[in-house]
């Protein structure tokens, strides 16, 4: 990637912020080494200073500096003036610091979007393998997100219940997460340049540097970078109190009545080809449509990210995807568990299976017949035109 920044690498610890821009208010950071904007989508729209009021990268930086004073800061600006981080912008960021050498990166970011997940992995994967060190917060719903619940990421939510204290970190383990991703760590307090104590959102963003400190006192002094490494360190300095934050869960906890108005089209398993036939018509017709598959393959997003082998299509799954992706409409190819346990009408409004040699269409109307893939589909446009 051509840039004419490059960091001067020497034996001060630099820690790339990947941001909104580390503008200080009011609140002591440390040396910022670099700071600068990489050029990507939003970054016109983005302010690189705030007026008054710490930006949410300087907090972030703050955090790093009350756990470790001597570090220095690289202040990579990725995010538009929403506050939002496309994707491309964060693996650029990545790119930049693996092409720089900068081997500790704080992300109080991350996306819970696969689209968003497979465009930054292979850039992630490759700071990574390059002994890059990666911390990163959780999205504040606990639900699995990129790049905090990467194998290899140190992921790290808020200690809700204030078991410890401001600086401390320790481990809360989650099904199917890795270690690594199940740290937890406590940041509830600011001290602004006039020594007063202000008080910060219990926000998973605020934990991540906690860890990320820590992290860049053990690679100061010589440790080594390597993922095992790392996570060695942690254990041995985690404190020994139980921490209190809200387990990892693959769906939001609430139901939304408008998500269960969002069209639901169901296809079996033995179906995929037809299924991903349906996707292409509906996109090319104009329509912005998820596929989610037991399957797997094509432009489907793996179901097994948001339901457990046994779960069903419901309401909280319906709930979640619609947060995340705002389709509209959701098609999904699944199991025969599954299949059997739809809620026509509530939770599926088409169901497609084959039988002797044809295509049945369900929907509360009825079955529909169709030969083939054409058919198919006329079917399922004609059955929500008659709502």
């Amino acid at each position: 990637m051509a840039n004419e920044v490059i960091v001067k690498i020497d034996k001060i610890m630099k820690i790339a912020v990947i941001d909104n821009g580390v503008s200080q208010g009011d609140l002591s950071v440390p040396a910022v080494a670099v700071s600068f904007r990489l050029p990507g989508r939003g970054s016109e729209d983005a302010p690189v200073s705030a007026t008054g009021q710490p930006s949410h990268g300087a907090v972030c930086a703050h955090i790093i500096g009350r756990i470790n004073p001597g570090a220095e800061i690289v202040d990579l600006a990725a995010l538009d003036g929403d506050g939002r981080a496309y994707a491309e912008n964060l693996a650029a960021s990545l790119e930049w610091c693996r092409e720089n050498s900068i081997k500790l990166v704080n992300m109080s970011l991350g996306t819970i979007n696969y689209h968003d997940w497979r465009l930054c992995m292979g850039t992630l994967k490759k700071f990574l393998d390059g002994g890059g060190v990666a911390v990163a917060a959780y999205h504040n719903g606990n639900i699995p997100s990129f790049p905090a619940a990467v194998p290899g990421v140190f992921g790290v939510r808020q200690d809700r219940g204030g078991a410890l204290s401001d600086g401390e970190y320790g481990f809360q383990r989650c099904a199917g997460l890795d270690e690594g991703n199940c740290l937890v760590a406590h940041c509830h307090e600011l001290i602004s340049l006039s020594g007063e104590k202000i008080g910060t959102a219990y926000a998973n963003s605020f934990a991540a540097p906690v860890v990320t400190g820590w992290v860049s006192k053990h690679l100061e002094s010589g440790g080594g970078a390597g993922f095992g490494q790392v996570l060695d360190f942690l254990k041995r300095n985690a404190s020994p109190k139980q921490a209190e934050a809200p387990g990892i869960q693959k769906l939001l906890g609430r139901e939304s009545r408008h998500a269960l108005d969002m069209p639901v089209i169901v296809f079996e398993a033995g179906l995929h080809g037809l299924f991903l036939g349906m996707y292409a018509r509906f996109s090319g017709a104009g329509y912005c449509v998820e596929a989610f598959s037991d399957v797997g393959g094509g432009a489907a997003i793996p179901l097994g990210l948001y339901l457990g082998r046994g779960g069903a299509i419901g309401g909280r799954l319906l709930s979640t995807l619609e947060h995340i992706y705002k389709p509209d409409a959701c098609m999904f190819c699944v199991y025969d568990g599954r299949m059997g346990r739809l809620e026509m009408g509530r939770t599926a409004d088409v169901a497609v299976r084959r039988r002797g040699g044809v295509y049945e269409v369900t929907t509360e109307e009825g079955i529909a017949a169709c030969a083939d893939e054409g058919e198919v589909f006329s079917a399922i446009m004609g059955a929500f035109e008659t709502e």
